[in-house]
């Protein structure tokens, strides 16, 4: 990134951090989002929330086809089955108006497996952090049927889970891509000596049908100081990966310098990347937790930076021309007072739709917020409160359809006197045009 674009983006969270009192944008912010429709979006009036889970549940993920016209949704979480942790997966037919009762389908880590999904055509992927080996957690992959009896079968059943990690290696924090010629996996590898992120794409192969053969591992990062969950998009044959690196000190390898966010490509659908990695932060302080997506041609990165009296800001920024460069998006950014669980990014054609953990300046209380784009992600509307829970809410990710856009949570809910739950909400908003 350009040092002019760094300066900005330090100046700007310079602005939220000390004009801004909550999850709010700036005046221009929100005239520009006025001119483009975003009053539509009136808060409570702007979702739908469906409680998903009957019971604990926590990590969710959700995706929509992006070759479908809307109508199918895929979730699912971790949860608890007579005690013992398992992945629970739910779909909707009609859009989200309504979804089937959930379901556990595979065995869960009791550490926390992190599920995520992805889906094309009729096939939908999932994939989490399970137990390969006594004692120890490697990424699992499973993926629907391609065809049932009655035609698609769309989640209907899954194939038993393959091993996409070493075997002998731990792992966790899976993310995925899937495109219609291969589904792409990529993971924090937790060598005890070294961390790293690998990667790996299964292939569709023509003389074998809907079976996909896996490449052999990769290795995108050698710091040997990377941490949480990369972010990974897909574009036909072109796939960015990006993560969270704590650089070495060239004079002192021991030592390290604050996180930062960095990202490779490959241009040949994930056989070869590029090297070295690009920073794309550069800032003072931790860059942390990226999220991407890509479409029409033009990649959105979005992650938390603290460089300004570790306070928390998102920071997006966006590449047209297949990620050789980036450049800042001119809007005034959001004060997060740190996520802690992540946020979510998602687009689909102009639009662009971010989700993120907040405190909400009324209440006090950790809320999910939203905000889109539909300028293809150079301006941003402003900002509301889409969960409205009673105690809090954490944890969301979104998946854009044609017409709907869905965004899943945690939500602490009352179940007793004095006894509360976490639990899996959805929220469902139009696509305004």
């Amino acid at each position: 990134m350009r040092m002019e674009q760094r300066l900005y983006l330090l100046v700007a969270a310079a602005c939220v951090v000390s004009a801004c009192s909550g999850d709010v944008s700036g005046p221009a912010q929100d005239s520009a989002a006025d001119a483009q429709g975003d009053s539509q979006l009136p808060g409570t009036a702007a979702a739908s929330v469906t409680p998903l889970s009957k019971d604990y549940g926590y990590n969710p993920t959700v995706a929509v086809p992006a070759d479908s016209q809307g109508n199918i949704v895929y979730a699912a979480w971790e949860g608890l089955l007579q005690g013992i942790p398992y992945l629970f997966f739910t779909r909707s037919l009609d859009g989200g108006m309504t979804f089937e009762e959930p379901r556990p389908i595979f065995p869960a880590s009791p550490g926390g497996s992190r599920p995520v999904l992805a889906a094309v055509e009729n096939r939908v992927f999932l994939v989490w952090a399970g137990a390969v080996r006594l004692g120890a957690a490697g990424i699992l992959m499973s993926m629907s049927e391609e065809a049932g009896a009655l035609g698609p079968d769309r989640g209907e059943s899954f194939l038993a889970p393959v091993r996409v990690s070493d075997p002998m290696r731990v792992a966790a924090n899976p993310s995925i891509a899937a495109t219609p010629q291969a589904v792409l996996v990529a993971w924090l590898d937790l060598d005890a000596a070294e961390t790293s992120i690998r990667f790996r794409a299964y292939r569709k192969d023509p003389e074998l049908g809907s079976m996909l053969q896996p490449d052999p591992i990769g290795v995108l990062s050698e710091s040997g100081a990377v941490t949480g969950r990369p972010a990974l998009a897909s574009d036909s044959e072109t796939a960015w990966v990006a993560w969270e690196d704590f650089l070495r000190i060239q004079e002192d390898p021991k030592q390290t310098e604050p996180s930062e966010i960095l990202s490779v490509r490959s241009t040949n659908g994930g056989r070869s990347f590029s090297s070295p990695p690009t920073n794309l932060s550069e800032t003072p302080g931790n860059s942390m937790r990226p999220v991407m997506a890509v479409s029409d041609g033009v990649l959105h990165v979005v992650w938390e930076d603290f460089s300004e009296n570790n306070a928390s800001v998102l920071i997006p920024v966006r590449s047209t021309d297949g990620g050789e460069t980036f450049e800042a998006v001119a809007i005034p950014l959001f004060l997060s007072g740190s996520t802690t669980t992540g946020h979510g990014l998602a687009a689909r054609g102009q639009h662009v739709y971010l989700t993120w953990p907040g405190r909400d300046p009324g209440s006090g209380t950790r809320q999910i917020f939203f905000t889109r784009s539909v300028t293809g992600g150079s301006t941003f509307g402003p900002p509301f409160n889409l969960s409205l829970n009673p105690e809090s809410a954490q944890n969301p990710a979104v998946a854009a359809g044609p017409d709907r856009v869905f965004v899943v949570w945690e939500g602490q809910m009352e179940i007793g006197p004095g006894e509360s739950q976490r639990q899996i909400f959805l929220g469902r908003l139009q696509a305004y045009h």
